[in-house]
């Protein structure tokens, strides 16, 4: 993993390393999201939150490539996206995986994969290879960890192990999908810790949060999806937390809070969907 940018500085007039554009987003021409604007610079650390089925994965997707976008426009390092020659430049590590139940490995062999795209074919693992996966097993609190079987380690330990599968790529942009999402309080608070190392060298985040948690000091933007559509971006404010957040089904069943300086409620109740 190479050394992270050290400036931080969210909304500092850099161009956005992401740009969304009235972008129409979905699945076997089914749009999920409709005329989305979006920005990620460097340095910033942005949680896209919102309810189940109001578009968060769908629009990470998206960036991917693994959603279709049939209208707008996606730029990922001022590149269209699809012309974008070095996909390496964005690491993602995705919501449901289990290392543990595919093939087994250690720790150093899971991590290791994540410098595959970056190998040309048939070439042996290089010291930089080495370097950057041992790197990124510390930059996660899983150096002493390296030589442990996957399956051997708890839920907590695996998703940092996928963190730091992403970040021996040595990405740019991280990309997480719901990191926090069945790791029990523990286990949260330690990739936080993980995460606010990151976050200090200075590594920019997309985060798909269904509650910001322990991660909330280390976010400089919420990106608020509600039915398909952006209704708030900006601050992290309390307010919008609470409109999101862990507390959210609670408001919806009392038909919501105002979003500040908006006008806009929070939805009236998820539909069903996990994006």
């Amino acid at each position: 993993m190479t050394d992270l940018p050290t400036d931080r500085t969210a909304g500092s007039g850099r161009d956005p390393l992401i740009e969304v554009r009235g972008a129409t987003i979905g699945y076997h021409g089914t749009p999920v999201l409709a005329a989305v604007d979006f920005t990620l610079s460097l340095g910033e650390v942005v949680a896209l939150v919102g309810a189940n089925g109001s578009g968060k994965s769908t629009l990470v997707r998206g960036l991917l490539g693994l959603a279709q976008v049939t209208a707008g426009t996606v730029e990922l390092f001022g590149q269209p996206l699809g012309r974008l020659p070095d996909r390496t430049r964005l690491g993602y590590v995705p919501q449901r995986h289990h290392p543990a139940g595919v093939v087994p490995c250690t720790v150093r062999e899971l991590v290791g994969t994540g410098r595959l795209p970056r190998m040309r074919r048939l070439r042996p693992t290089s010291a930089a290879d080495r370097r950057a996966v041992t790197a990124a097993m510390a930059a996660v609190g899983l150096a002493d960890q390296a030589g442990t079987p996957v399956a051997h380690l708890s839920g907590g330990q695996q998703r940092r192990a996928l963190i730091a599968r992403a970040l021996a790529g040595s990405p740019e942009v991280l990309v997480m999908d719901e990191p926090l999402a069945g790791v029990d309080q523990a286990s949260q608070e330690a990739l936080a810790e993980a995460l606010e190392g990151l976050v200090g060298r200075g590594a920019t985040l997309l985060i798909v949060l269904h509650e910001l948690g322990p991660l909330a000091p280390l976010v400089t933007r919420v990106v608020a999806l509600r039915q398909g559509s952006v209704v708030y971006d900006g601050p992290p404010l309390p307010e919008v937390h609470a409109a999101y957040g862990g507390d959210a089904e609670h408001h919806h069943e009392h038909g919501g809070v105002e979003l500040p300086g908006l006008g806009l409620r929070a939805p009236g109740g998820p539909n069903g969907d996990s994006d």
